[in-house]
Parts: structure tokens; sequence; C-alpha cells
């Protein structure tokens, strides 16, 4: 990200803190937002979650859960089963 900006990675990072955030923290963040999305989508109904997090660059599944449910407030699967039509069990 800072390369595509054209700044140094301390730059960034140093931007970022007046926010109170790094480049690491906001790549993670918005892959979790990616997640999110997808577990909402109803065409994603068939993939699971960890071929959702797997696609969207998380490669352990437990820092996975425990940065999602700490983002969102309950784990990727509690996110995905209150999403879900209660009636037909398709999603949202």
């Amino acid at each position: 990200m800072a390369e595509a900006a054209g700044i140094s990675v301390r730059y960034a990072n140093a931007l970022l803190g007046e926010q109170s955030t790094s480049i690491t923290r906001l790549i993670r963040t918005r892959r979790l937002v990616r997640c999110r999305i997808a577990l909402e989508d109803p065409l994603q109904g068939h993939r699971t979650i960890s071929d959702i997090a797997y696609g969207w660059g998380f490669s352990d599944m437990t820092h996975f859960g425990r940065s999602f449910k700490a983002m969102y407030g309950v784990s990727p699967q509690h996110y995905r089963s209150l999403h879900k039509s209660p009636r037909s069990g398709a999603q949202r």
C-alpha cells in the first residue's frame, strides 16, 4: 500500500499512527469487512467460512475467528447464522 502511494512504510505508519492505526491493522480491517460481506452474501452460502477467510488472506483460522469476534462481537459462524433466512435456510 505504501509503495503504491509512493511513500515509505515507515512514513505510512506514522501518518496512520495519527489515527491510532497502522498498515497492518488497516489491511486486517479491510479483510474482515470483505469476509463479513461474503458471510452475508446468499450467493456465497455454499462456501465454508475457512474458504472465505483464506480467500481474503487469512492463513490462521484461530486468528481469523478471534479478529472477527473482536470486530463484530460474534464468531463468524454465529454471524453467518444470524444472516440466514429462518424459513428457507437461504441467507438474506
